[in-house]
Parts: C-alpha cells; sequence; structure tokens
C-alpha cells in the first residue's frame, strides 16, 4: 500500500508538526511549541548531513520555535543545517523558509536584508508570497533595505496593511481561532479534534460559535470572512 512506501508517512506527520507548531505561534501558546520541542530527538548538526523532506520540516519548525524562545543562535545552527541540505537537493520552498528565518534571527536590519535578498530573488519571481507575509514584523525593516528588487515594493504595502489590523480586536476565542485555521487547512472536525485533543462535538460546538460570531454560514464563508479580518 501507499503507506510503505518509503518517507512518505514520516514526511506527512513532519509536515502536519510544522503546521500545528505554526498555529502554536501564531495563537501565542509558546509553551505548547516548547514543550514540542522538548519532545524532538534530532541528531546533532552537520553540514554534510543528508536530510528529508520531513527531516528539513522538523528543523524549521524547531527553529521557529527557538526564535519565539529568543534562542536566536541555536535557531541558527539549524536554519544553516537546512540551508546547505536544501541547496544541495534543489529543494526551493526548503532554501526560502531557511533563509527568511535566518534574516529573522539576525542581529540587525542591514545583515537581514543580505540575507533576505536572496530569498526575494529565489521567490517572488516564482509566486512565493506566503513566508514573507507570515513574519511581516521582523522583516519590514530588513524588506525596506531590498526595495530595489522587482515585487519588494508591494510585498511591503502587504506587510504595512496587515500590521494595521488588530486581530485581537476579533470577537473569536483563542482556541476558535486555532480551530478556525485548522478549518481553512482542510481538516474534518473529528481530525481537528484529533490534533487538539478534544472531542468531535466539542469542535463542532466552537465552529458553530465561530460562524455565529463572524454571522456567516459555512467553512467556506468563516475563512473568507476570517482572511478579511486578518485571522488567517
Amino acid at each position: 500500500t501507499w503507506i510503505a512506501r518509503g518517507p512518505v508517512v514520516p514526511n506527512l506527520m513532519a509536515t502536519v508538526a510544522q503546521v500545528q507548531v505554526r498555529l502554536w505561534l501564531h495563537s501565542g501558546a509558546l509553551e505548547q511549541a516548547k514543550a514540542w520541542l522538548s519532545q524532538q530527538a534530532l541528531p546533532p548538526p552537520a553540514t554534510n548531513t543528508l536530510l528529508s523532506e520531513g527531516d528539513e520540516a522538523l528543523r524549521l519548525a524547531s527553529a521557529r520555535v527557538l526564535l519565539a524562545a529568543g534562542q536566536a543562535a541555536a535557531a541558527c545552527v539549524q536554519l544553516e543545517l537546512v540551508e546547505a541540505a536544501a541547496r544541495r537537493g534543489n529543494r526551493l520552498a526548503a532554501l526560502i523558509e531557511a533563509l527568511v528565518l535566518r534574516a529573522c534571527a539576525s542581529p540587525g536590519p542591514d545583515e537581514a536584508s543580505a540575507i533576505l535578498r536572496e530569498a526575494l530573488t529565489l521567490g517572488l519571481s516564482r509566486g512565493f508570497r506566503q513566508v514573507f507575509l507570515e513574519d511581516a514584523r521582523r522583516l519590514i525593516p530588513a524588506l525596506e533595505r531590498c526595495q530595489e528588487l522587482t515585487g519588494v515594493s508591494e510585498l511591503l504595502a502587504a506587510l504595512r496593511e496587515s500590521e494595521t489590523r488588530h486581530p485581537a480586536e476579533s470577537p473569536l476565542t483563542a482556541r476558535e481561532v486555532e480551530i478556525l485555521r485548522w478549518v481553512a487547512s482542510g481538516l474534518t472536525n473529528p481530525e481537528i479534534g484529533a490534533r487538539l485533543y478534544l472531542a468531535p462535538g466539542t469542535v463542532k460546538a466552537h465552529t458553530a460559535a465561530i460562524y455565529r460570531k463572524l454571522d456567516v454560514a459555512n467553512r467556506a464563508e468563516a475563512i473568507a470572512k476570517a482572511k478579511d479580518l486578518g485571522l488567517l
């Protein structure tokens, strides 16, 4: 069966973990993210290590947690390993994300812009935008030094617009926002419940509350409204 085919399942599980970490950090659940990181048994880094896509995803997620916890040097150790492996394997998405996070970990905008410039050159012409939008607050000073690159001015405008939104003023609770983000990822109520250790009925009650508070009738409308509010 497809389950037995090589690294498919480990890579998928690593991708799910990467999404979970992003959701925790986006919703302010740093302690949950740090607890996840403490359970990871990543092998000691070596610049010539061959990494699977799953390994890259786990190290990128780990670097995000380390950055959020103020451990930039430790984050860079993981990011430099991913960057080297992504270059060897020609994995563009992993390379761009590693460069963006290294820019976020840099001590100042001049150092950050030097790293970010390569990510922008590689990514913007190929349609990569969300990876830059995700780290708006940290990237704006560095992006301002890269405006000679095509597409950066438009990206800055989008970042500044996102900075003016106030998700904290949303009618949704932190738990409802977390569930809504899983809804947007395409998971069913039972699947969301399994991720969050909630009964499917509890998830259903939360989604009903989300629809009521956003004044929408279904998932598609909830996702669209949430994007308008800056929640997704």
